[in-house]
Order: structure tokens, then sequence, then C-alpha cells
């Protein structure tokens, strides 16, 4: 399966339990709600594919404010890192999970690997308990790094 396009989209990424632990006097770090999955749709040589997993291990650190009023707070994200285990990834079909695993050389490099260096919160979308950005970061996959841009619902 040779992948020509991938493109990743966090889905309830940031969707937050209340429930947050104190990193430090600057920033909260936010715990996952269960509910919170990652989709990756692609297109590879044979057919279009979509594969998901709700097993994410994710810092999302945020400013104290957050859990008060998102439109008091021009930056609530301090930072976010997201790490998958590869082979959690489930395409609904057995073989194709297998291609993927193998593509992506599973055993050589496990995770896939995310981490935000920046964002822009879009006009108009920000409410006093949710927001819509456009995200720079890092995204490591198969071992290689690029630079992505995504648009998160938070």
């Amino acid at each position: 399966m040779k992948m020509r396009k991938i493109l990743m989209t966090v889905s309830a990424l940031m969707a937050v339990a209340a429930t947050a632990s104190a990193q430090s006097a600057s920033a909260i770090r936010l715990r996952l709600d269960p509910t919170s999955e990652v989709t990756i749709e692609g297109t590879s040589s044979m057919h279009d594919f979509h594969c998901k997993t709700n097993k994410i291990n994710a810092y999302v650190d945020v400013d104290p404010g957050y859990t008060k009023d998102l439109t008091k707070i021009a930056r609530p994200i301090v930072s976010v890192q997201v790490n998958i285990v590869v082979r959690t990834l489930s395409c609904g079909n057995g073989q194709m999970d297998k291609n993927m695993y193998s593509t992506l050389d599973a055993d050589k490099n496990p995770l896939i690997k995310y981490t935000m260096s920046g964002y822009d919160i879009l006009n108009g979308s920000a409410s006093p308990a949710a927001f819509v950005a456009n995200t720079t970061g890092t995204l490591t996959i198969s071992g290689q790094q690029k630079v992505v841009n995504m648009k998160i619902n938070a």
C-alpha cells in the first residue's frame, strides 16, 4: 500500500474533561474526554481509506483562565503533544490494517507523534467553552518529520 496523501484530523482532541491538574503556576494540564478520537483519512494507490483510534496519549496544557471563559483569553493553549501507537489505528479491514502497519514501519517506528508549535483562533469561533483554530506543528510518521497545518475544534 503506497500512500499518496494523508490528512490527519483531530476530532475532539481538545474536548477535555473538566478535571484538570495543575502543572505550574502558568499552565494547567487537561485530560482528554474519553470520547476523543483521531481519524486519519487518505488515498493509497488502490483506494481511499479512513482509519481511527481512541487510544490517544496527549498532553494539553492551557492557561488557567481556560476553565472559566475562553472568550476572555487571547491564547488559551500553552502546548499540545500527541502520541498514537500505530497498531491501535484501525481501518475496519484486517488486511488494510496489516498493509498500513507495514507501510508505516510500525515495528521500527511504533508511534505517530505531533507537537503543536503555534495556532490562530478563527475570528468569531470562540464561545465561553470552545473555539476553532488553525494550528501548525511537527508530525512524525514512520520516523519522518513534517511541518503540518491542521484545523482543530477545541
